[in-house]
């Protein structure tokens, strides 16, 4: 099986034009490589020194992939944060062993990711999640306890209904499909059909430009999902309920423009924290948080919130 490389495709590039000018001027392409994880190959971006004293994950959600949140990574690196950015199951250039993967593998493949990056680098990680990738964060430190902290533009409850309607591509399917799909699993878990026909990925940014570029990418908002994953998706509960959640400090950067997942749906969930957080709305940003100033005010929000809520406790904790 060849493995395939971002820097063989072209197509990522697309987006950078999207980003503010210092942006596109400071990008410089992550290094990549491959993590074995169940007989899946596993490609991630990254960039890493060993001069920094931070690791962030970064997770995509149900459309993006690793070399999109790299753009954004990129930023965090040159203010001394190492970054990694898998792409997961479905997405980027992965190469999955099978096709019936459900939502539980997602989670199952970050949880053991971030233990490789603990292990292997010996250094704090914190968890950054975007659109459904801030859920994917939350579960994935409620089951793995090792995790630092946590960042996410969103956090939306899957088994809640108003926000599947919401997130779905009309109100039909997001309060009676999902139930249609769990009473007849057995024949429609195999059934994989474009993200667009399930979800308002039109919505992904206040650029349409944007969207229609997002939309066509095969790694990315282009590919298809199965039932089964939308089902297990809905179905999943995190280890830790939201009112017990104390784990690790809390950063909650949401888009104030937001016409995909709305403020108030991740808003739900915030205030049933337990443990140490805070929040901020980005400034004229969309789904994706690639408009001025929001997109800046996120950067140093996350500097901030790792250098004083991260680096001072997690340092005693990975001395090696």
């Amino acid at each position: 099986m060849t493995l395939k490389y971002y820097k063989q495709n072209d197509y990522w590039k697309k987006y950078l034009s999207f980003l503010p000018k210092n942006y596109q001027e400071n990008y410089v392409e992550p290094e990549e490589s491959f993590w074995n994880w169940e007989k899946t190959k596993v490609h991630y971006d990254f960039k890493y020194s060993e001069s920094n004293n931070v690791n962030v994950i970064l997770l995509h959600g149900a459309g993006g992939n690793g070399r999109i949140l790299s753009l954004l990574g990129n930023a965090l690196f040159e203010n001394g944060i190492n970054y990694f950015a898998p792409d997961n199951l479905g997405y980027g250039l992965t190469q999955v062993n099978k096709m019936d993967f459900d939502y539980y593998d997602w989670v199952n493949l970050i949880n053991e990711f971030t233990n490789f990056i603990i292990k292997k680098h010996k250094k704090p990680v914190v968890l950054f999640g975007m659109s459904v990738g801030g859920m994917l964060a939350y579960q994935v430190v409620a089951k793995n306890k090792k995790v630092s902290g946590l960042i996410a533009s969103t956090l939306i409850d899957p088994s809640d209904e108003e926000t599947m309607i919401h997130i779905s591509k009309n109100k039909l399917l997001g309060k009676y499909g999902l139930k249609f799909i769990k009473t007849f699993a057995s024949i429609f878990d195999s059934l994989r059909l474009p993200v667009k026909w399930v979800c308002k990925i039109e919505l992904m940014s206040l650029n349409p430009t944007f969207s229609k570029i997002f939309i066509k990418d095969k790694l990315a908002g282009g590919t298809k999902l199965s039932m089964k994953f939308l089902r297990t998706f809905s179905d999943y509960k995190p280890e830790i309920s939201f009112k017990e959640f104390d784990l690790c400090p809390v950063l909650l950067v949401h888009p104030e423009k937001d016409d995909w997942t709305p403020f108030r749906l991740s808003e739900r969930i915030f205030n049933q924290l337990k443990g140490e957080k805070e929040f901020h709305l980005l400034s004229e940003c969309g789904h994706a948080p690639i408009e001025e100033p929001g997109i800046f005010e996120m950067e140093k929000h996350i500097v901030e919130f790792i250098n004083n809520k991260i680096l001072p406790v997690a340092n005693n904790v990975y001395k090696k």
